[in-house]
């Protein structure tokens, strides 16, 4: 076989990606539900390592060898409503796979109805420029491309399938990338080539207009959006004073105080996002937004540590004993750490410092 893609979702998946790919020599696998499973321990390590901080619903992987395949892109499938918060639910699956130097895509409507009969909703500016800023941190392919809706906001599909429709401009742009990306990808050096190449300009030329429509989301506009400031919490904080006030409500000791990680201690700015919940509902939509503030606001280098700001989850009505007995099984820079639950796993490796209203937790 010259390609493996493993998928999660339909069957109707493989009908999709065939008439994508014509003509070219394709296994399927479906991908594991739980990590934990016997079923996942069987997959190769490489995508194990894609799949760490979350699942995207498409990964395809190129024959270097007959006992090694790479992958060399990943796809989202989004037919949600894209608005803020219900895109950037989306956004850790593409931080995973470009953090492993894997081009993604994500396939989302840039409009859609919602099940009432109000407005469509439009796609908040975030999800795009979070796409681009991946790009610009990491120097790989990242892009969110139109599922495309009628004129009424209702989403066309293919066929019965309920996927995207593949006769449109959208699928025109990945389906030539797909194809430089096939004659590439054995390419010791396929990112910077897939990267110089002339579709992967076509599609910035498409991307970056819609990613910078208003200028770069900063603090005061997370979402990107001129109307208003989002409805989400989010606070710049000094550094210092959060920490003598977490001190003086005794949510930590003297000890604990003067453990805190100097990284943390040594950036004079925070920003803080209150989660209200962190295992419930796959600790959406919250460990989505904090792999976009990470990226968007925080980030200045491809690695957690290069950082202008710490990233800190305040969590003022829960308790660290929830997460405790979960949180100190994690090892640094262990494969094992993904059978750990999805927040689990995004807060341990995102976070800089998560509070409690009894305690304080942070990736020693």
């Amino acid at each position: 076989m010259e390609l493996v893609i493993y998928y999660e979702g339909a069957d109707s998946i493989e009908d999709w990606l065939n008439s994508i790919l014509p003509n070219v020599d394709i296994s399927f696998e479906k991908l594991p539900n739980k990590n934990n499973s016997k079923s996942f321990d069987l997959l190769p390590e490489n995508i194990k390592r894609l799949l760490y901080l979350d699942k995207p619903d498409i990964i395809i992987s190129g024959k270097i060898t007959n006992d090694y395949y790479k992958p060399f892109v990943t796809i989202e499938l989004a037919s949600c409503t894209p608005q803020y918060q219900h895109a950037l639910q989306r956004f850790p699956r593409m931080l995973g796979s470009i953090s492993i130097n894997c081009p993604s895509f994500l396939i989302m409507p840039s409009e859609k109805r919602g099940n009432s009969n109000a407005q469509p909703y439009k796609r908040s500016q975030a999800i795009d420029y979070g796409a681009f800023r991946l790009m610009e941190l990491y120097s790989v392919p990242a892009f969110v491309l139109d599922w495309p809706s009628d004129e009424n906001g209702y989403l066309i599909f293919n066929k019965q399938d309920n996927l995207p429709p593949i006769d449109c401009n959208a699928l025109d742009l990945l389906k030539e990338f797909l194809n430089e990306s096939l004659e590439n990808y054995k390419n010791e050096n396929f990112v910077s080539k897939i990267m110089g190449s002339e579709i992967v300009e076509e599609l910035k030329k498409y991307s970056e207009p819609r990613a910078l429509k208003n200028g770069r989301p900063n603090f005061d506009k997370p979402s990107g959006e001129r109307s208003a400031k989002s409805k989400v919490k989010l606070d710049l904080l000094d550094t210092e004073k959060l920490i003598s006030e977490i001190f003086t409500k005794q949510i930590i000791s003297k000890k604990e105080r003067e453990l805190i990680p100097s990284k943390i201690l040594n950036r004079n700015k925070s920003i803080v996002m209150y989660p209200t919940r962190i295992l419930e509902h796959a600790g959406d939509p919250y460990v989505g937004m904090l792999c976009y503030y990470d990226i968007a606001l925080c980030r200045n280098g491809r690695d957690p540590i290069n950082r202008d700001y710490n990233l800190i989850a305040y969590c003022r009505n829960l308790s660290k004993n929830q997460i405790k007995k979960f949180w100190d099984r994690f090892k640094i820079n262990s494969i094992e750490n993904i059978k750990q639950s999805k927040p689990l796993r995004i807060y341990y490796e995102i976070a800089d410092l998560i509070i409690f209203s009894d305690g304080i937790l942070y990736k020693n």
